[in-house]
């Protein structure tokens, strides 16, 4: 992933992040299915997957602990 990639899901991380709920939630789980889709995120825990790709963990993890369902 490129840093114009991440800047560019970062970005709009940040967005959702300022919608109410419940409509925020939806679209964080909308966010986290294109970032598995997009970077390959394993279904299940990959230690060596984190290990390469901190950045694009970081940010999906963070979108999962801003959902409230």
């Amino acid at each position: 992933m490129t840093i114009s990639e991440y800047s560019r899901w970062k970005q709009r991380l940040y967005e959702i992040l300022k919608i109410e709920e419940p409509t925020r939630t939806y679209r964080l789980v909308n966010f986290m299915t294109d970032m598995e889709q997009a970077c390959g995120i394993p279904a299940r825990h990959d230690a060596e997957f984190e290990k390469n790709y901190p950045m694009i963990m970081d940010l999906y993890r963070k979108a999962n602990d801003e959902r409230t369902i």
